[in-house]
């Protein structure tokens, strides 16, 4: 679950288990601000801690292998 700082917006992923059952006071570490945040109702979706902390733009670059010659190759460079 993401919990956001009302006075300047950090964003934090917490594990859900840690607010039940009655919620829990939190400080945000950017800030120092404290609140009580509620515990999480049954309806409010979850969000997987990988997924919250995943980049939203995907890494589109390949990592290919480097080249190797075998000994028998001929020379293909220009002198």
């Amino acid at each position: 679950m993401i919990l956001t700082c009302p006075e300047c917006s950090a964003r934090y992923v917490v594990d859900p288990a840690a607010l039940l059952p009655d919620g829990r006071r939190v400080r945000c570490a950017k800030c120092k601000h404290s609140w009580k945040e509620p515990a999480p109702s049954v309806d409010t979706p979850v969000v997987d801690a990988a997924e919250a902390e995943s980049p939203a733009v995907s890494d589109t670059t390949e990592q290919k292998e480097p080249e190797v010659k075998s000994p028998d190759a001929p020379d293909t460079t220009d002198p």
